[in-house]
């Protein structure tokens, strides 16, 4: 398909083995594994398939590419290494097929744990002045501090549904959106939550298997709010939806893309990025009337991107991947993690000092743009799913169990 699937046509492999896995490492060069042995590649977008010998007659199941060779594995515990330049020189530099070395755990302890409210995750955090700040999460989980973080209080939620986002443009006045993009609004400063959107949640058209037609509610997993209570959100079947005033209307984007997106964020009302399965980047530079598929040059998923300008962004993701671009996206190169570990968020203060948080308490700091990462010790096994800097508070990262940490650091004005 060249149309995000609404259209197929055939092409021909010349075999009539099962084909059990296929991987792209860019539009044009690809490769499947079938049974009986079968490895064929293509380097013209399918138009032509090539036979290789793979030296084995056992059923091969799946493939993976490291950054010099590909991996081919099947019945009978049968793994065969190949090294075919032609499809491993789109790969990502980091080393998958190895077990990384471990980065150096900087010395110093900077973190402190300042809550764990229960058994619901958090997932998003905003502050709307230095003390004042609400992070909420998973089943109407909704916290908020009046003293940097220091102290949390929960706060009640009219909805038991996962919250994935959150924005305030004072400190009386602020919106969430849940994940089934109902849109709860405070007015004094989320004492009362009260449903936006009750009679008006947005739906999107689902194809069931027999391609009829139905609406269904929206599965989002992320929302931005780039500037004043303008809003963005991202989820399943290339779901993008855009509010422009903080009201109750989100409409949906046509991006021509099936792909589920994690993660959205634009630096200001044009320019912007959504990441998400299979390596999937969307790239707009018109406030999202067109979005552009742009290469990552990988298929492992895509979890979080974060810009500090128009030009200059990183991109986390599945086993410790780390995507840098200068260039606004033209090109991704990866940046070595030397972890396997899920990153769920990046965030950086400048081009050269930045972090990244994920599976099991990981903290990454860099402080030369992401050459070179450390491990910071932040007192906590859990997950950790958001990092922001707030200015004349720190850094605070949230996560798994209601936990929220945070790390004094103060940046000029």
């Amino acid at each position: 398909t060249e149309d995000g699937g609404k259209t197929w046509k055939q092409q021909n492999t010349k075999t009539e083995a099962n084909l059990n896995k296929i991987y792209f490492a860019s539009p044009q060069v690809g490769m499947a594994v079938g049974d009986k042995g079968v490895l064929i590649i293509t380097d013209d977008g399918g138009e032509t398939w090539r036979h290789y010998e793979s030296g084995t007659r056992e059923d091969l199941k799946d493939i993976s590419v490291g950054k010099d060779k590909l991996v081919a594995v099947g019945n009978s515990g049968v793994a065969v290494e190949y090294k075919i330049p032609m499809i491993t020189q789109y790969a990502p530099k980091k080393l998958f097929m190895e077990e990384p070395e471990e980065p150096p755990m900087e010395t110093e302890t900077k973190w402190k744990i300042a809550q764990v409210a229960g058994k619901e995750s958090l997932r998003k955090v905003f502050f709307v002045t230095k003390d004042q700040g609400w992070a909420v999460g998973d089943k109407g989980l909704i916290l908020h501090t009046k003293n940097g973080g220091e102290t949390w209080e929960r706060q009640s939620c009219p909805i038991n549904v996962d919250l994935i986002g959150i924005r305030f443009i004072a400190p009386s006045l602020g919106w969430i959106i849940a994940k089934n993009a109902a849109v709860l609004y405070t007015s004094d400063g989320g004492k009362t939550w009260h449903l936006q959107n009750e009679k008006s949640l947005p739906m999107m058209t689902f194809y069931d298997s027999n391609m009829s037609p139905t609406r269904v509610n929206y599965s989002l997993k992320s929302a931005h709010f780039p500037e004043s209570s303008e809003g963005w959100a991202v989820g399943d079947y290339g779901a993008i939806l855009h509010n422009v005033d903080g009201g109750y209307v989100w409409s949906p984007q046509d991006t021509e893309n099936a792909a589920t997106f994690n993660n959205i964020h634009l630096i200001d009302s044009k320019y912007g990025w959504a990441v998400g399965r299979w390596g999937t980047i969307l790239f707009t530079n018109d406030g999202g009337k067109k979005w552009s598929i742009q290469s990552s040059n990988t298929g492992y998923d895509l979890l979080a991107v974060y810009f500090i300008n128009s030009k200059e962004g990183w991109i986390v993701g599945n086993d410790g991947i780390i995507l840098y671009t200068n260039n606004a996206g033209l090109d991704w190169s990866s940046q070595e993690s030397k972890v396997n570990e899920n990153l769920y968020s990046v965030y950086f203060t400048n081009s050269k000092e930045g972090w990244i948080v994920g599976q099991k308490g990981l903290v990454l700091h860099t402080t030369d743009g992401g050459v070179n990462w450390k491990r910071e010790n932040p007192g906590t096994g859990g997950d950790l799913y958001k990092i922001i800097y707030v200015q004349g508070t720190g850094l605070i990262a949230i996560g798994e169990e209601g936990t929220v940490i945070k790390r004094e650091l103060d940046i000029p004005l």
